[in-house]
């Protein structure tokens, strides 16, 4: 999820719920407290009470817009100081598993717990906690390197703790990649792209990476790739937030003293059990860091995600296969 005043003029009646509007996943009571949802609510994918759909209409009509798509399809919209809806047509939901598991292992890390999702139409709303502060890309070009260090550091005990925990297994009890139940690979490009069926190993992971050679110029280029590849990733996985950007970093700057702290690592779309060389990738080739106000961005990635240029490289030429 990222944090930039939405450019379009904000128009919150798009976004209310129908008379057709289920519970996707159960809204946690903390949550209905906070958004004062006193009715009963239905149950899974069983229609919501009336009240319970005018309440939240009239918390969407009222709310703080904090983001808002070039087309406007899709949103992140303040309905409390402390819990966000993110919106859109077919929204993903397949973190939902992963980021349970985080915060039962980790409660502590300043991770999004996710409050319950509702369905409208073709319309997801995703409840969730709202960060406190502002997105890392905002202030990166004021901040110095001590500062830039610090965030680092905070990376690092992060992700330290999220690449040391276990291998949680599928419904079918094997260590598929991925995220979701069942387990489906993910790869944000041009497009967002889902994997058709489990993969469990480096090959269908390489495999899926790949498009489908159109030219006898492009069979070649997609074989060397694909041999490169084999060479580079590793069979082991490990919990991977897969878009490590300043965008997706919330932060609060001490005006006073200057320091910086982590309130927020958010938007978990990419998250799932991946190569060790995945984070490293990802977090400078989904909208590279570069173009978007933080060219050193690959200074301050933490240790704990290591450091795989050969793989970032042939990352490119992967999406360059794709556009060609």
């Amino acid at each position: 999820m990222s944090f930039q005043k939405p450019s379009l003029a904000f128009d919150a009646t798009r976004y209310v719920l129908q008379n057709d509007a289920v519970e996707l996943h159960p809204i946690t009571h903390a949550c209905a407290s906070q958004l004062g949802l006193s009715s009963p609510l239905g149950t899974d994918c069983v229609g919501l009470p009336r009240p319970v759909v005018d309440r939240i209409n009239h918390l969407i009509r009222h709310a703080d817009p904090i983001w808002q798509s070039s087309s406007g399809d899709k949103a992140v919209i303040g309905l409390s100081p402390d819990i966000v809806a993110k919106i859109g047509h077919d929204v993903d939901t397949r973190s939902f598993e992963l980021l349970d598991y985080i915060h039962k292992q980790h409660p502590e890390l300043p991770i999004p717990q996710i409050h319950g999702a509702l369905r409208s139409a073709r319309t997801t709303y995703i409840l969730q906690d709202r960060a406190s502060g502002a997105p890392l890309n905002h202030l990166w070009a004021t901040l110095d390197a001590a500062q830039k260090g610090a965030i680092k550091e905070q990376l690092d005990h992060i992700f330290s703790k999220l690449r040391s925990l276990p291998h949680t297994p599928d419904v079918d009890g094997r260590p598929s990649w991925g995220s979701g139940l069942p387990r489906r690979c993910k790869d944000g490009r041009m497009y967002q792209r889902v994997a058709d069926a489990t993969i469990e190993d480096s090959n269908g992971f390489i495999d899926f990476l790949l498009p489908r050679p159109r030219t006898a110029a492009t069979t070649e280029r997609t074989a060397f790739v694909k041999t490169a590849l084999k060479e580079c990733i590793s069979t082991t996985t490990v919990l991977t937030h897969g878009d490590l950007q300043p965008r997706n970093i919330v932060v609060n700057l001490d005006p006073d003293s200057g320091s910086v702290k982590i309130t927020g690592l958010v938007d978990w779309d990419y998250a799932g059990w991946y190569p060790t060389c995945w984070e490293y990738v990802k977090a400078l080739t989904n909208n590279p860091p570069a173009a978007a106000g933080a060219p050193d961005w690959w200074r301050y990635l933490p240790e704990a995600v290591g450091s795989w240029g050969a793989v970032h490289a042939l990352d490119l030429m992967v999406e360059r296969l794709h556009r060609s």
